[in-house]
């Protein structure tokens, strides 16, 4: 009798600890699944986020076209960015078609007579390529240019995680 309720007992114990273990299992598994829906929820919240930041620059860029829409337009990549300070290079990547992008003739460059920086405020981000730089100091000359918009900026990289290249472009409306 006394090896029967042995038994019972370490029966009890052994139902006990599985069912312990099987709630301590289940809770993991629902923790897991939370975190993981959770996750899922962030990443939906982030996407929808991000097309209506791309609708709202989008409507926007219509918007500036629409009034500049008597316009020519040329789109230039600013070169010289490689150069420039690592709080511009951290700028640049934000810069969206809001932002104030002005034109400066630089006639002391060493490099070209004709060169023309590309402005954020005080920031220089680049320049006009050489090749290109004597027909917009013409158009500054000319006071032709009636707005600078930047047209894409960001990173660019081959893979995750390399350092990448910053770069900016930029479109000129004029008449």
């Amino acid at each position: 009798m006394g090896w029967l309720i042995f038994c019972v007992i370490i029966m009890i114990i052994v139902v006990s600890l599985v069912k312990s273990e099987d709630t301590q299992t289940r809770k993991t598994i629902v923790k897991k699944d939370n975190h993981e829906k959770l996750q899922q929820e962030e990443e939906r919240i982030k996407e929808e986020r991000e097309k209506e930041e791309l609708r709202i620059l989008e409507e926007k860029e219509k918007a500036v076209f629409e009034q500049y829409k008597d316009c020519q337009t040329l789109d230039i990549g600013v070169v010289g960015i490689f150069y420039r300070s690592a709080t511009t290079k951290d700028i640049i990547p934000y810069l969206n078609i809001d932002d104030q992008i002005k034109l400066t003739k630089e006639p002391t460059n060493p490099h070209d007579t004709s060169a023309v920086k590309v402005m954020y405020g005080r920031n220089k981000l680049g320049y006009i390529p050489a090749i290109q730089s004597e027909e917009i100091t013409q158009m500054i000359d000319e006071k032709k240019i009636k707005k600078v918009i930047v047209k894409t900026a960001g990173i660019a990289r081959a893979w995750s995680w390399e350092e990448g290249d910053v770069y900016l472009n930029i479109t000129i409306f004029y008449k």
